[in-house]
């Protein structure tokens, strides 16, 4: 066990029997050499063991940069950070309720109701080292300060959440109106606490009403503020990979084309595919992305070449699908096979293996393989986000999963641990 300074000295003290107060007064040279290499031993131990722990560190961050550049893992952090501001977006939320009602659903605009509280919740779970439990959120009710009644416009029943309207509160009487208007504006506020705690379970939210007096426009909102329990800071996990897909593919008959006839013969009713698909991927950790493109110039099956080509082979003409090639803007090669450098084949399948949204490698293997087909993605001209990209194949998650990612290769380096871990498939 490691003992502190202190401890170390007392105990090399007594072992030399310097233990009374009288010793301990006259101190010798001989003592004081004793010490002082007691306290260079203890400070050299302590700095060996953070130097070499930080040598480790630093050398596993330029392992998982060297991998990334070599194989695309992808490379996420985790480090301690103060909390981002939270947005609350709208700040004042249009609520028009109908006489009396208290719910959302009492709201002649209650689907924009809904839909603004939603951009509020959406922001907030998108605030970098958003926690639930560190939040307190406020929101504020209001109503007018008209003659409350017991029915609700044209006489329907109330929707009031208590046994009795208003909670029991007699507001036939004038000198009540004033506390059953209070109470319609504090259960609207409630209504929305209710609607947003069950989008964001742990949130802790405070609610308050408001009477306006006389005709204002400020009857008609809801007010929302949301702001942390305490300004710790809290670990924060960063980094989320990116992706672009262009389409650039044409699906013809051959005689729109105009590439019937000449040196090889084609069927002018045969359809013809030309032209290119590209999915650019940017790692997380990463600044360059991984181009890789598939090339179309034939007709669908084993693809011919237009006139020109290679003569030989079935039929007197050279078969193929298609080349890939990371090059997404050049021709590709008239040999039928990959016309790719730097692995770039492989690196797009681990960068899409371990971003976060596949289950396995196949997956991603999948993913190149409809990128090939030529068909589910015609209708397609551009994605850039992951989770439509994930959607629109149907292959892996469309929600984002960091430990999936670890689990299946990606790397995680630990600002607060100074630890690097990942980059191996778990079995």
């Amino acid at each position: 066990m490691k003992r502190n300074l202190t401890e170390e000295i007392y105990r090399m003290r007594k072992l030399m029997g310097y233990d009374s107060k009288s010793d301990r007064e006259n101190i010798t040279s001989l003592d004081r050499l004793t010490e002082e290499k007691i306290v260079k031993k203890y400070f050299l131990n302590e700095q060996t063991e953070e130097y070499e722990k930080v040598t480790q560190f630093n050398a596993g961050i330029r392992n998982a940069k060297d991998i990334q550049r070599q194989f695309g893992n992808n490379i996420f952090y985790k480090s301690l950070g103060e909390p981002q501001p939270l947005k609350v977006d709208p700040p004042k939320v249009e609520a028009l309720y109908k006489d009396n009602m208290v719910t959302i659903d009492g709201a002649t605009n209650s689907e924009q109701l809904k839909e603004q509280l939603d951009i509020v919740i959406q922001n907030l779970l998108d605030t970098s080292g958003f926690d639930a439990k560190n939040v307190v959120m406020s929101i504020q009710g209001a109503a007018n300060d008209k003659a409350p009644t017991e029915t609700g416009p044209g006489g329907i029943k109330l929707d009031h959440p208590d046994s009795r309207p208003f909670g029991g509160i007699d507001i036939t009487k004038s000198e009540n109106y004033d506390a059953g208007n209070q109470y319609l504006a504090e259960k609207r506020a409630e209504s929305v606490a209710k609607y947003i705690q069950e989008k964001i379970p742990g949130i802790t939210i405070k609610t308050s009403g408001k009477v306006m007096p006389g005709k204002t426009e400020e009857e008609k909102f809801i007010l929302l503020n949301a702001k942390y329990k305490d300004e710790a800071q809290y670990p924060i996990e960063q980094g989320k990979p990116k992706i672009e897909f262009i389409n650039n593919l044409e699906v013809k008959l051959a005689k729109d084309f105009g590439v019937e006839g000449g040196s090889i013969t084609q069927d002018p009713t045969q359809t013809y595919y030309q032209g290119n698909r590209t999915i650019k991927l940017t790692p997380a950790g990463g600044t360059e992305p991984i181009v890789l493109s598939y090339f179309w110039d034939g007709s669908t099956g084993q693809n011919p070449i237009s006139a020109g080509g290679v003569q030989g082979g079935v039929g007197g003409a050279e078969f193929r699908q298609g080349a890939w090639t990371d090059n997404p803007t050049g021709a590709f090669e008239t040999q039928a096979f990959k016309n790719v450098s730097s692995n770039a084949h492989s690196k797009i399948v681990t960068a899409l293996t371990t971003s976060g949204y596949l289950n396995n490698r196949q997956e991603g293997e999948d993913i190149l393989t409809i990128i090939m087909d030529g068909t589910k993605l015609s209708d397609v001209s551009e994605i850039n986000d992951f989770e439509t990209f994930i959607s629109k194949l149907g292959v892996g998650n469309s929600n984002f999963d960091r430990d999936l990612a670890v689990d299946n290769g990606a790397f995680m380096i630990n600002y607060i641990t100074k630890i690097v871990s990942g980059g191996k498939k778990k079995s």
